[in-house]
């Protein structure tokens, strides 16, 4: 038996028999050593020997790459991974996780195949790869990668058996978004990788329309305090991290989404995105302000003119509370007249000098998600529509709208 011989002379004694040769112990004593002898066949055709490696080659490639293609799960869920490893188990491993998610998957045994599978399927939205791997290794194809695609268009997840500051540093350096380290832990993993995604899926949708942005007025570096937001709880508390991206994707998705051939919306759809930006802004600030809002019934469904309200409440919470010491509150009441509704921001926070406040309402100055004198020129077009400001320095700001039913854009 070979069991006293070793797994690896065993191995030696089969390959070198596949090549007709022989092999055996030519002298062994203990305490001195052993001296291993083994006879191959010449090859006299060299030409013919080669034809014949080349083709026993191409046999086993195609066989490896069957193999390949029958791990894939491709075309039945929204979002592709493709897994770079040279370990069959460690691809098996991530394919037992992955395969419970709805994902699907694309495996590739080497820097090589997995550049080829790039360009098969062009719609990968993350990339899992090995670090150390023969050949090519993970950190250059990480680099390879980032010459085609930017860190928002492929989020790559590098893995890892040592997960020490310099081999994390290594990584990030080659342009990896995140990594994580053998043996794969399931919730860890799939944590990582629904916040990738996330991310990449919201951040291209607020880029994809780059004219709602200034038509909306988004400030870019909202967009980027709110994911800075995000990854920070996203090692601290993985329940808030998915909150919050919920939370910006419904932000951006309500701005993106937004007719603007027709300029009124439901006050529901006004509601929903006033609810994401103040959650996303309790979570940046540690929850150093409350909000209080109260809607008579009945009204969710009157139509306001689009992005209205909630310029009034970022510019309470920007500007009112966060310049003063200790916390705050805004209110928003909305109430029911006779053929008008009252809209109502309140805060008790610095409020504004008068010469600010007519700078703004006049329009010198802009401020705010959409500049208040932006607001005040549209309610000047719609009749009966009006608006009031009222600020004391120390005490707080309160603005009032009057809104008419029936508004048309």
């Amino acid at each position: 038996g070979y069991m006293g011989m070793g797994v690896g002379l065993y191995i030696s004694r089969k390959l070198v028999e596949r090549m007709d040769g022989e092999i055996r112990v030519d002298w062994s004593e203990i305490g001195e050593g052993t001296r291993m002898l083994f006879t191959l066949p010449r090859a006299l055709d060299i030409q013919g020997y080669r034809e014949a490696s080349a083709s026993s080659e191409n046999e086993m490639m195609q066989r490896v790459t069957a193999d390949h293609a029958s791990l894939d799960v491709i075309g039945y869920h929204d979002h592709t991974i493709l897994i770079v490893d040279d370990e069959a188990s460690n691809i098996y491993s991530l394919l037992h996780i992955l395969k419970q998610h709805r994902y699907n998957v694309i495996t590739a045994f080497s820097a090589k195949e997995a550049m080829f599978k790039m360009d098969e399927h062009p719609h990968v939205d993350l990339v899992i790869l090995d670090v150390m791997m023969p050949g090519t290794s993970g950190i250059e194809l990480c680099r390879t990668l980032r010459g085609r695609y930017s860190i928002l268009d492929l989020p790559i997840l590098f893995a890892t058996v040592k997960d020490t500051p310099a081999d994390i540093a290594l990584g990030f350096r080659a342009g990896a978004n995140d990594y994580i380290t053998k043996p794969f832990d399931g919730e860890t993993l799939l944590a990582r990788i629904q916040t990738l995604i996330a991310m990449k899926t919201s951040i291209q949708e607020a880029i994809q329309n780059e004219l709602a942005f200034h038509q909306a007025q988004i400030k870019p570096h909202f967009l980027f305090n709110a994911l800075s937001s995000v990854i920070s709880f996203c090692y601290t508390d993985g329940e808030k991290a998915a909150y919050l991206l919920s939370m910006l994707s419904q932000y951006i998705r309500y701005i993106l989404d937004t007719d603007r051939s027709n300029l009124v919306v439901p006050l529901d759809r006004e509601l929903e995105l006033i609810h994401a930006y103040v959650e996303i802004e309790k979570a940046r600030f540690g929850e150093r302000f409350t909000f209080i809002s109260h809607v008579d019934e009945g009204l969710q469904d009157v139509e306001i003119p689009s992005l209205c309200i909630q310029p009034f409440v970022e510019n309470a919470i920007r500007h009112g509370l966060f310049d003063k010491e200790g916390e705050g509150t805004v209110s928003l009441k909305i109430n029911e007249g006779h053929g008008y509704i009252q809209v109502t921001v309140e805060d008790d926070g610095v409020g504004m000098p008068d010469i600010l406040l007519s700078q703004i309402t006049s329009g010198e100055k802009r401020d705010g998600g959409i500049a208040i004198a932006n607001i005040r020129k549209r309610l000047e077009a719609i009749s009966g529509a009006a608006f009031t400001v009222h600020s004391e320095l120390g005490s707080g700001t309160k603005i009032t709208m009057y809104l008419p039913y029936g508004i048309v854009g």
